[in-house]
């Protein structure tokens, strides 16, 4: 674990032979939310699992919540830029400060016992990428860029400040709707930057749909996502207030 934030660079997880694999996109405190959307899909917390593409916290109204899922056998996440914030801003109070004007006040809230049982949940559950197989192949999961050709992180690699920076904060890939094919993984599934549709370039998918923001002229209709791997080929998208929609014949 070589990272400033003292948790595994990386995690695996077998086949789910069981039940079903859901990636979520950013949950920011929206319990409620991410509770009717798995009824909508009938989960299954004895066989299913949700593997969350980090920011679970802020802007919503359980951000504490949030980051108890991780306490369940069923629910994973990596390392989103708001928990990092939150780790960040213990000792700095011009990091207290900007995370404070990005969602970050519920903490003002929160009690000293609190505070540190949240702080070991980051970072006794949290990574900063994951993998999954599944029918797909292998897929992994980290919460914006990857800055490297081949997947996947190494727990033995330091990973310096501009490989977590692009990890955590990197939006260029999609502005820029740069196409780039990671060897060693079948997809990479990241968030972080909100979009109006899960969007795909070369094998890298990005599924925050603005769950927590306000709609604005560049994203009309936030909402949470959940990506459910249906096939080799096929991919099951299901949001709360949409009809699940099935994308077919990746190229990737």
């Amino acid at each position: 674990m070589k990272n400033n934030y003292g948790i595994d660079n990386h995690r695996k997880y077998k086949i789910n032979h069981i039940g079903r694999d859901f990636f979520l996109g950013d949950l920011h405190g929206s319990i409620q939310l991410l509770n009717k959307t798995l009824k909508k899909i009938k989960f299954n917390i004895e066989t299913d699992r949700i593997f969350c593409v980090g920011d679970v916290i802020d802007r919503g109204d359980a951000s504490a919540e949030c980051l108890k899922l991780c306490k369940n056998k069923w629910f994973f996440s990596v390392l989103g830029n708001h928990e990092a914030m939150l780790l960040e801003s213990k000792d700095n109070a011009f990091k207290k400060e900007v995370w404070f004007r990005n969602g970050g006040q519920w903490w003002a809230e929160v009690g000293f016992n609190e505070r540190s049982l949240l702080e070991e949940i980051i970072l006794e559950e949290f990574c900063v990428s994951l993998s999954v197989e599944t029918a797909l192949g292998n897929v992994g999961v980290i919460h914006s860029g990857y800055p490297f050709c081949e997947w996947p992180l190494r727990n033995d690699e330091e990973l310096n400040k501009s490989h977590l920076k692009n990890i955590l904060w990197d939006r260029e890939i999609l502005k820029q709707s740069h196409t780039k094919i990671t060897t060693g993984v079948s997809l990479i599934i990241s968030g972080h930057t909100p979009i109006d549709a899960p969007t795909l370039l070369g094998n890298h998918l990005f599924i925050d749909t603005g769950c927590g923001h306000y709609a604005n002229e560049n994203l009309r209709k936030p909402r949470l996502t959940l990506c459910e791997i249906a096939s080799s080929t096929n991919l099951l998208f299901h949001e709360l207030d949409y009809k699940s929609y099935r994308v077919t014949d990746l190229s990737i």
